[in-house]
């Protein structure tokens, strides 16, 4: 682009992160802090445009907004992308690997820029391209005429057996409304006679 729009771009990003849509999103779920999240990446050098890591032909990586084990250019980028979107973040060094860079792939000082695919948050996977579910503990989608069960309780997330239902069900009972609400209505009615005894 011209000089101007190089200016521009950089004045933009001077406080730390900037977002940019690709493609797709739900544009209505988010990541936000405290968040189980799968996200595909490809990170490249602003400078040259040199890739220096992608997770595109492995499992996507997996992380915890907001906490601290990514760069900042993450976990505050990340949660202005949606389910199922595709986005550009672009970081000036403070959001990423600062003065000491991060050796040999990035050198010091460097602005980076991650084109990232948020697959799915708190196990709720985006569609596959036929409407396929994705397995909330191991990521894999269904092939064919295959038909993952869901959630028993809230639906909103699958499973591609039972044995990954139970390893889940740790993570997913906090965020499960359906399971909470029962949870607190059976716990009022069991001490409802208990305080009326103590009154």
């Amino acid at each position: 682009g011209s000089k101007a729009a190089r200016h521009e771009r950089r004045a933009h990003c001077i406080m730390g992160v900037e977002y940019e849509n690709i493609e797709g999103g739900d544009g209505k779920t988010y990541p936000h802090v405290g968040d189980h999240v799968r996200v595909h990446y490809t990170g490249k050098l602003v400078d040259n445009g040199k890739v220096f890591d992608t997770s595109f032909g492995r499992e996507p990586f997996e992380l915890v907004v907001g906490r601290g084990s990514v760069i900042k250019c993450w976990d505050e980028g990340l949660q202005k992308v949606s389910l199922g979107e595709k986005a550009l973040l672009t970081c000036t060094p403070d959001y990423g690997y600062g003065k000491r860079g991060a050796p040999p792939a990035i050198p010091p000082n460097a602005s980076l820029c991650f084109e990232v695919e948020v697959v799915a948050i708190n196990g709720v996977h985006a569609p596959g391209e036929e409407g396929e579910h994705g397995c909330a503990e191991c990521g894999r989608y269904e092939v064919g005429a295959e038909k993952f069960k869901g959630c028993g309780k809230c639906r909103r997330v699958a499973y591609c057996s039972r044995e990954h239902q139970v390893a889940h069900w740790r993570k997913h009972k906090h965020l499960c409304k359906k399971w909470e609400a029962e949870r607190v209505a059976a716990t009022t009615a069991a001490d409802g006679p208990a305080q009326a005894e103590g009154e």
